[in-house]
This record gives structure tokens, sequence and C-alpha cells, in this order.
């Protein structure tokens, strides 16, 4: 099943994949003339779709030289569900966000993370983060992504939250910057109220078990589709004093939107906490 970015996807529409995406479908695949394929686009659920033309390579079937194919959309196999539709606002498709760890780690942390159903992810800088951000090469966590979209068959690519609102996939959120995003602002912006943040703090006192916290958050009178929930993963060497002072004040806030949970008493790596953080939304949504 082949992501892409494509004008709308309707029977009989022609479609140009790119030079990447034709590379995998002719070398890697070795899909051919009339041969048949599933694509998806994010909006317009998955389609069945027949390879028409394109694809030829020259010389030693280098990616750069394998022609755009064109494929020819024949029948819709899935519709776009509302809550895989653009912008991940979805009650029911978190966000994670995490300090910067080793990339072997990370890769793993956005490959089960977006099986399990992540809608976004982004970097947060911490104090006692000990990965650096040129450590992590951020082009390859988005192929990650993209490969776990299509391994678990969903129908939309998980997207990087940045700072600049650009999607840029290298930034790093500055903590406070961050935070801020989850505030009520005076004017009682809409957008912050329907955003809510869980921050992961084990043995913290204050800090409710996790599935009490979606109970809480979760509205089952169904209107809450607008909701956008995210996870706070501290890093390896665990929150600084400044920072668990900060995250107290913020927690005790009368109907907040920040809260700290736990998943028991045992300390977690990152990746380890950040997945089943997922997989807990997931199963109880």
């Amino acid at each position: 099943m082949t992501p892409l970015a494509a004008p709308l996807l309707k029977e009989g529409s022609l479609v140009q994949l790119s030079p990447d995406q034709s590379h995998y479908l002719t070398t890697v695949l070795r899909r051919k003339n009339n041969d048949e394929f599933r694509i998806f686009d994010g909006t317009n659920g998955e389609w069945l779709c027949r390879f028409t033309d394109g694809g030829g390579t020259g010389g030693r079937n280098k990616r750069r030289q394998s022609a755009p194919v064109i494929a020819e959309c024949t029948l819709q196999l899935r519709p776009q569900r509302r809550q895989e539709g653009e912008g991940g606002t979805s009650v029911s498709s978190p966000n994670v966000f995490f300090a910067p760890i080793k990339k072997q780690r990370a890769k793993l942390l956005v490959e089960k993370c977006t099986e399990l159903g992540a809608m976004g992810f982004g970097l947060v800088g911490t104090d006692y983060v000990n990965e650096k951000k040129g450590t992590l090469n951020a082009d390859k966590l988005m192929l990650q992504a993209i490969e776990a979209s299509e391994q678990s068959e969903r129908l939309t690519i998980p997207r990087f939250v940045s700072p600049t609102n650009d999607h840029s996939t290298g930034e790093i959120w500055n903590m406070s910057d961050f935070l801020d995003r989850f505030n009520h602002n005076e004017d009682g912006d809409s957008t912050s109220c329907n955003r809510h943040l869980l921050i992961c703090r084990e043995r913290r006192d204050g800090a409710l078990p996790l599935m009490k916290v979606l109970d809480r958050v979760h509205d089952r009178s169904g209107n809450d589709v607008n909701k956008e929930i995210s996870f706070l993963i501290g890093p390896e060497g665990g929150w600084s004093p400044e920072e668990n002072s900060l995250f107290d004040h913020l927690s005790e806030k009368p109907n907040g939107n920040v809260q700290s949970v736990s998943l028991g008493s045992s300390v977690l790596r990152a990746e380890t906490c950040a997945i089943a953080c997922t997989a807990a939304w997931t199963l109880f949504t």
C-alpha cells in the first residue's frame, strides 16, 4: 500500500507517483504495466490502482533513472474514517512528544506508536536530555513512520509537530513554548482548550494512574471529536527538580489541560513508555 500526496483520488483518476515511490514499486515490488496495487492519500481512503505507464529504467535500475509511474484508480477499497482525516485532532489519534533519545530507540518509538495509531510526533528539549538534536535524523524517522503506516495498513501518515508549524521534522520545542500550547488563554482560545497534555511521571506524588486520567479526559457523550491528546515522555535522565516543580504547578490547576500520569512503579525506558501510552489510549477508545 503506497501513501502519496496527489490530486483527488476517485474512480478513473490518473495519479503520478513520486520518483521514490516509482522506484519502490518497480524495483523492489517488481510491478509492471497492468499490475494492481493499493494507494491512499490520507483524505480519500484506500484505492485499488492499475499500473498504466512509466517505471522504465536505464542502466542499472538506479532510483534517479526510474521514470515516474502513472496509476489509474479503479476501485475504492476503504473509505476514509473520520478519525483518520488530516489534522490529527481526533480524540482517538494522540500525539507523542519525547526528549531526543538514541536513534535506534527513537526509530522503535516512532514505528510502534505509528502502528498503534499515533497521529503526531515532536521533540521537546529537557534539562537532563542526553542526546543532542543532531544525533537524530528526522527524515529517517519520517520514513520509519511511512513504513509503519504501510505495514499496519492505516490510511494516514503521522505528522511531525514543530514550533514553527511548518511540519519541519528537525526542530526541537523549548519546554516553555511547548507547555504554552496547552494553557488556557485569557481570551478563552478554543484551540488551547481542546488540547490535553498527559505528562508521564512514574513514582511522583500526585501522578494519577493513566487509565483513570483517560477516563476523565475522554468525553463519553461523543462530543470530543476535536480534542487533541498528547503524551510527553521524559529523557533517560528523568525530569529535573525545576521541571517537576513546574509540572506540579500545572497539574494542580482546576480543570486544567495538563495532568501528570503514572504507568506504575517501574521506571520505563522512553520508547517503552510511549508505546504503552499509545496502546492504552487506542484500547481505551
